[in-house]
């Protein structure tokens, strides 16, 4: 009574045989393996994403910041600026900057600084640099309210960086710096002529592409 029924794949007793059993044929296991293992196309995907994070060497920053006072003259600054990464150490920047400076009246300044940073430490959520920048600054606001009334005047400044990593793409960033604005034959006074040599402080976002 337990002998094989022709056709139907089971013994009499309910036991499957042996060649309508799913597993008894070694290329099911394989299928099943091929299945758990990502395809060519998916590992190239993730790599190519991979190399996509890896790839952003360029950085837009925004940010605001302010200048130490001396009594009535003030500042307030907002620019923009791009970063090029150089390598793991190093990256270049340059931007626009606009400053507020408040005085006896108040002036319109554009500066153009250019960057390098150089990494000090870095961990997965915070960055520590330290930087040297070089400043070009034209005024506006003077008596003709036109650049071309005061001289373009040259700066330089040092300070060191500390960024936040909200996630792969973005970051918080505050740099306090000490900067010194050299002297020019100008007549208007403004916080950089009462105080050259200043400390000042700017924060904003950095975005990583």
């Amino acid at each position: 009574g337990n002998q094989q029924q022709p056709g139907n794949g089971y013994y009499s007793n309910g036991t499957p045989a042996g060649n309508g059993n799913y597993h008894s044929n070694p290329g099911h296991k394989d299928a099943d393996i091929d299945r758990m293992l990502p395809s060519s196309e998916e590992r190239n995907r993730t790599s190519l994403c991979c190399i996509a994070i890896q790839a952003r060497n360029w950085a837009l920053k925004a940010g605001i910041g302010t200048s130490l006072p001396e009594g009535i003259f003030n500042a307030f600054t907002a620019g923009v600026s791009v970063e090029r990464c150089l390598n793991k150490h190093f990256s270049l920047e340059a931007g626009l900057q606009y400053n507020c400076l408040d005085g006896d009246h108040t002036l319109h300044t554009l500066e153009v600084p250019v960057r390098l940073n150089m990494m000090l430490a870095s961990t997965p959520k915070v960055d520590f640099y330290a930087m040297v920048v070089e400043q070009r600054e034209m005024i506006a606001g003077a008596p003709d309210n036109g650049f071309g009334a005061e001289p373009v005047q040259l700066s330089v400044a040092a300070g060191v960086g500390v960024r936040y990593k909200m996630n792969n793409r973005f970051a918080l960033f505050a740099e306090p710096s000490v900067s010194h604005h050299f002297d020019t034959d100008s007549q208007t006074r403004t916080l950089r002529t009462e105080r050259p040599t200043n400390l000042n402080l700017l924060c904003g976002v950095r975005m990583t592409y």
